[in-house]
């Protein structure tokens, strides 16, 4: 079910619509991964009835294949190819391999495939669906999209999904755009109770994924709030293939997502230096307070480092955090997690490596009952060693 997307999926309803009547029209959905994009496309195809369904999806590794999400959509659509006029079926034969003529020039293939769609449209509404369009090839995109500005006169629904601030942003510019953002708290409540989440995670969990509604399904639950919570594989990959390479901007991403709090004189010294004016992009400025621009990509961040970096990012914010006397607490929460050992749940890497019992540090820890890790830590009741009878 999709929870919370009233406004979203009455733009939807109003597209088809309008191409039922014979106006068509295009929108492109944007979002973060796991936003609900997908689950968009999916409510439209099952509103779609009576209307010829075309799909295509752009692949990661085809991104170097001209035409190769065309390919996808216009599959179905191929055996009418002979029907158009001659360049137009020249151009569309040679593109997808069916005749040894040279690739024509974009214009031409853009013709013919709006052509192709229009004339398909003739038996019926046509709905076009295009998921992850920021990975589909670049000639495919201009052939979309110059298809996109030219329904108006055709019975055909357009909607195309992409991910914000990617590539394929330049390419729909001018098209109708439909936003999607985080649910809202009664929505997301909903979705945990889909999966079944259990009313005492469901504050942390709400905080986490910011209403991301595959993050609320797929967010381990009953984790400590002590750090950023680990992201599915699914999650993770999406946000961590636009992270900065080694460096010090990778660095600093790292202590941002180990710090928890954003105070940038603290980042700073952590950090050795001041931190570049030119921020990576999965952080904003707050102020005084470095911060990400979603809880996922800290979460990502963190997880994603290894063992060995982790700990010494937790060693550098307790080293910064050494000549502060109000902040000893949050110090030796550093550096309890520089050493604690402590595995994950199966399936999930340990959120903190092991570098052997430290003495000093428990020490601290006992003298320190207001520590994070202290204050955090669950109350469970001791299990009696007495056997019944």
């Amino acid at each position: 079910m999709l929870h919370g997307r009233e406004g979203e999926r009455a733009r939807i309803d109003a597209l088809l619509a309008q191409a039922r009547e014979g106006t068509g029209a295009a929108v492109v959905l944007r979002g973060e991964p796991g936003i609900g994009k997908s689950a968009l496309l999916e409510y439209a195809a099952g509103q779609a009835a009576g209307m010829q369904v075309l799909r295509t999806a752009g692949v990661q590794p085809e991104q170097d294949l001209g035409h190769a999400t065309l390919h996808r959509l216009l599959l179905p659509l191929l055996h009418a190819v002979h029907e158009l006029p001659p360049a137009q079926a020249d151009a569309l034969d040679a593109v997808f391999g069916r005749s040894r003529t040279a690739v024509p020039d974009r214009f031409l293939v853009a013709l013919a495939t709006l052509t192709l769609l229009g004339d398909a449209a003739r038996h019926g509404p046509l709905l076009c669906l295009v998921d992850d369009a920021h990975w589909a090839d670049r000639p495919s995109l201009d052939a979309l999209a110059f298809t996109a500005r030219r329904l108006a006169a055709e019975p055909i629904a357009l909607v195309v999904a992409a991910r914000s601030d990617e590539s394929a942003d330049g390419v729909f510019a001018g098209l109708p755009e439909l936003p999607l953002t985080g649910l809202d708290r009664a929505a997301a409540r909903l979705v945990l109770r889909e999966r079944g989440s259990a009313p005492a995670d469901d504050e942390l969990l709400l905080r986490t994924a910011a209403g991301n509604p595959l993050a609320l399904r797929e967010l381990p639950a009953g984790l400590p709030a002590g750090e950023p919570l680990p992201l599915v594989e699914r999650l993770q990959d999406a946000f961590l293939s636009h992270l900065p390479p080694v460096g010090a901007a990778r660095r600093l991403l790292l202590l941002a997502a180990s710090d928890g709090t954003g105070r940038r004189d603290v980042l700073n010294r952590a950090l050795g230096q001041p931190a570049p004016e030119d921020l990576p992009a999965q952080l904003v400025v707050d102020g005084p307070t470095i911060a990400f621009r979603h809880p996922l990509v800290r979460s990502a961040v963190y997880h994603a480092a290894a063992p060995a970096e982790r700990r010494a990012a937790h060693r550098a914010l307790a080293a910064a955090l050494a000549h502060e006397p109000g902040e000893q607490d949050r110090r030796v929460w550093h550096l309890a997690r520089a050493r604690a050992r402590r595995a994950g749940p199966q399936g999930v890497a340990p959120r903190q490596a092991a570098d052997g019992p430290d003495d000093t540090v428990a020490a601290e820890l006992e003298r320190s009952p207001n520590a994070p890790s202290a204050a955090r830590a669950p109350r469970r009741p001791r299990r009696s060693t007495r056997r019944p009878g």
